[in-house]
């Protein structure tokens, strides 16, 4: 199973392996198939994202992150925002020894208290529980007790939640998509340089037994030099 597939991940890999992470994204123009020869990419024109490739004006005191490394954790402390398609991932964190599920919040009360009565009896601890607002979830993060917020809300808020957790000193995991227009994506991107916390976007094909076993054969210089690789769904 996906849990212990992970288990064997040390505690370090944790963060050190979400530093990795990067955000994609597609453009659609409308194109069909067609018998005429394909156009040159570079020919291609979008409207209204003409500046797509550009790195924008990094705003004073930006750090870059792409080698972002943090403290090793005895203990990661994890707080969860949605606990609809967050209750998977509460599922894997309570059977990682390494993690420890501190805080679940949600709008619904009822789906918080049985998220948290679950976690209970997987682990033994009660975890806080913030229901009932919308806003609450602001309350969880500026706690000090813990270290990442792993949010499975709505698409509309991932970038504010992100960014506020970032800002609180949280590292911010977070479902697909992280954003929905380039502009949040710069948002990600400038939080994460000026607070130096990793924005993370968890795609499970990204982090399961097989791709990462793959990433550290390649890291250990298994294949020789590589020059080119692809990838995708089988």
């Amino acid at each position: 199973t996906y849990v212990s597939n992970f288990e064997s991940s040390s505690r370090r890999e944790f963060l050190r392996l979400a530093a990795l992470a990067g955000f994609g994204f597609g453009i659609g123009n409308g194109l069909t198939a067609s018998a005429v020869a394909a156009p040159d990419p570079r020919s291609l024109s979008f409207s209204g994202i003409t500046d797509i490739g550009k790195a924008r004006p990094r705003p004073a005191g930006a750090k870059p992150v792409w080698e972002l490394t943090t403290k090793p954790m005895e203990k990661v402390r994890v707080a969860f925002i949605g606990l609809s398609r967050g209750m998977a991932h509460v599922n894997a964190v309570v059977n990682l020894p390494f993690v420890e599920t501190i805080a679940l919040c949600d709008l619904r009360q009822e789906r918080a208290n049985n998220a948290a009565k679950f976690v209970e009896k997987k682990t033994g601890k009660m975890p806080l529980i913030f229901a009932g607002d919308e806003d609450i979830w602001e309350k969880m993060i500026a706690r000090d007790d813990i270290d990442v917020v792993y949010i499975s809300t709505p698409w509309e808020w991932h970038v504010p939640m992100c960014v506020k957790s970032m800002q609180a000193g949280k590292h911010a995991f977070v479902e697909v998509s992280a954003a929905v227009t380039v502009d949040e994506c710069w948002q990600l991107v400038d939080a994460s340089e000026q607070t130096q916390r990793h924005c993370v976007q968890l795609e499970n094909c990204c982090y399961n037994e097989s791709e990462l076993f793959v990433l550290n054969m390649a890291r250990q210089g298994f294949f020789g030099e590589m020059k080119h690789a692809e990838c995708a769904y089988i």
